[in-house]
This record gives structure tokens, sequence and C-alpha cells, in this order.
């Protein structure tokens, strides 16, 4: 059992592409343009490789195979 604060992370975490993603594939109620301003800004998270970041945050470079597969398969799906 742990007491205080976190361990080897921090107590805020910025907003992830991968739910952000998810949320964009299932949400109907959300508009075309809306989707795609939502998709530039996500293509502002990659790192020199091109790869997509977790997170809305370029202090915090990380990269996760889920990530990367829901922000390209919410490409995919908005484009079509």
């Amino acid at each position: 059992d742990h007491k205080g604060g976190p361990v080897m992370t921090s107590e805020v975490f910025p907003s992830d592409l991968d739910m952000t993603s998810i949320g964009l594939t299932v949400s109907n109620h959300v508009d075309y343009e809306t989707k795609m301003s939502v998709m530039d800004e996500m293509l502002a998270y990659v790192n020199k490789d091109g790869i997509i970041q977790t997170y809305f945050d370029s202090s915090r470079p990380r990269t996760g195979q889920s990530s990367i597969a829901s922000s390209v398969n919410t490409a995919l799906l908005i484009s079509f």
C-alpha cells in the first residue's frame, strides 16, 4: 500500500491521441470539419522520425503502438 504522491510519474497527464482517436471514430455528432481540425492538430505531435506521439504534449515525447494504430485508423475512417 503506497501512501503519498505518484511514483515515477506525475499527477497530471496530458490528453492522449489514442482516446481522442477513439472518440472521433465513435462520435457521430462531431462534424467532418471539426474531426479534420483535430486530426491536423494530432499530426503536429510527431517525433523526428515522423511517428505519431502518445500525448498532446511535446514535453512528453512518448510513442506507443496503440496510439499510432488508433490515430492512423481514425485518419483513414474520417477520410472516407
